[in-house]
């Protein structure tokens, strides 16, 4: 059956005939670097011989008269695609326009890779799935430790794949459609997926030790914490884990110097080989914790003690061990202080036969920290020999007005230089040797003096009766 139409007064006949666009590859989605063929099909016109023409969003394709049209789907290329036919034998007879065809190509899709867990242990497997986010149908594309060296394959109807590995090392997948029986060709791939590392843990231990094993550590101490590796630290990067505010570099030993309270927490490690993704388990933990400069107690056993003898003098640093102990005496308050020369034992009790005032400190053996000085303790040295007050006039009456002299004399002590002192009624005087004053009823009382050598202010009688 023919039509005939008068068109700017030539005639032109169209064949009932409808054309019909389809797509190679035919999946519902195309994507942006995809060869596409869109092919003109005359619906009961497969015998005759015709011409094709072509449009894309109204706009006529001169360059294309073929029945296919072939093209690399890119944005640049999206639009609506119509075609008629001619007969070649009769330019004048044609179809009708196909109906509109869309190509819409999306951006090129891009794998994504997961697994189940990141690290095995010697004869264990990861999982690992790779999916495309888009219609089942694709070809997946296994590659390890670079993306020219392929795996294996895997083809599936659903839209992602898993493969389980044992070997450590660096992976990555794609996906791919096309080829023989797929979707053009050449065959189309995703975009690689990101890299996923899997480790194994192999035997080597890492072990976190202290270098000064001990309970407290000090603010300004020095210390350092050792991550060492069974079998050797060569050819191991060191990773540390810490909640203290300062994180150590990746080195094996972390020095800390003047301890604050920003080292203290908890410290572990592990190690890292240098070639290969190989790594140890975590090490133990160790706790730091950081307390505030410690001060030294001195202790004695007496303070005072006779000529000739000594007291123990006892230095301790509260609830610590692992000190060696200093002591440093002066005569009085405004002399200068000099170390006392003795061999002191971790015990920190020394012997003392002199008198002044002493402090002590601790240090520590290992490091030579030290801590505060100690309060003071003062020892004072009493002679044995007896003061004894004689008067003149020795008469057993004294009557108000006369003059008198009162005499402190040192038995056994008359080539020793000495400095007096007097008390009246428990009240201090001021005197010599010799106490010289008129008699009178405000100065009646009872009399006493002592003495000390002047040679060392700590050491003197008791006083006289």
């Amino acid at each position: 059956m023919c039509v005939f139409v008068f068109v700017s007064s030539y005639l032109v006949e169209t064949v009932t005939n409808k054309p019909v666009i389809t797509r190679q590859p035919s999946w519902s989605q195309i994507f942006q670097g995809e060869k596409i063929t869109l092919t003109c099909e005359v619906q009961g016109g497969e015998k005759t011989d015709w011409w094709y023409y072509w449009w894309r969003n109204s706009e006529y394709l001169p360059e294309e008269d073929e029945k296919m049209l072939q093209f690399t789907a890119s944005e640049s290329l999206n639009g609506e695609y119509e075609c008629v036919a001619r007969r070649r034998d009769d330019s004048d007879s044609s179809t009708t326009w196909s109906e509109a065809f869309t190509v819409s190509a999306l951006p090129q899709p891009k794998a994504q890779l997961g697994t189940n867990k990141f690290n095995m242990s010697e004869g264990s497997r990861v999982t690992l799935t790779c999916s495309v986010n888009q219609p089942a149908g694709w070809k997946y594309f296994w590659y390890r430790d670079s993306k020219t060296s392929l795996l294996n394959t895997h083809d599936t109807d659903e839209y992602r794949s898993q493969s389980e590995v044992s070997q450590e090392g660096r992976y990555w997948c794609r996906g791919g459609r096309g080829g023989r029986g797929g979707r053009g060709d050449p065959l189309y791939y995703t975009e690689y997926s990101d890299p996923i590392s899997v480790t194994k843990i192999i035997p080597n231990k890492a072990t976190l030790t202290l270098q000064h094993d001990r309970p407290q550590l000090y603010q300004g101490e020095t210390i350092a914490l050792r991550c060492a590796i069974d079998g050797g630290n060569t050819g191991w990067e060191y990773e540390w884990e810490t909640s203290s505010l300062l994180k150590p570099a990746n080195v094996s030993q972390y020095r800390m110097e003047a301890l604050s309270s920003q080292h203290q927490g908890e410290y572990r490690c592990k190690g890292n080989k240098l070639r290969g993704a190989q790594s140890t388990d975590w090490s133990n933990t160790v706790t730091l914790t950081v307390i505030k400069k410690p001060r030294a107690t001195l202790t004695s056993g007496t303070t005072t003690i006779s000529v000739g003898g000594s007291v123990s003098l006892s230095c301790s640093v509260r609830d610590s061990d692992g000190w060696k102990y200093e002591f440093y005496r002066r005569e009085t308050s405004t002399s200068s202080e000099t170390r006392v020369e003795t061999n002191v034992g971790d015990n920190g009790v020394i012997q003392v036969s002199k008198g002044g005032i002493y402090r002590c400190r601790g240090v520590r053996e290992t490091s030579g920290y030290l801590s505060d000085m100690s309060d003071e303790v003062t020892i004072r040295i009493t002679f044995t020999n007896k003061p004894v007050i004689t008067r003149q006039p020795s008469w057993s009456q004294i009557f108000q007005g006369e003059k008198i002299t009162l005499t402190c004399e040192v038995q056994g002590g008359e080539k020793t230089d000495w400095r007096y002192s007097w008390r009246r009624n428990s009240g201090y005087l001021q005197g010599d040797e010799k106490l010289q004053f008129t008699a009178s009823e405000s100065i009646n009382g009872e009399y006493e003096c002592m003495a000390r050598h002047r040679d060392d202010f700590r050491s003197s009688t008791t006083w006289s009766e």
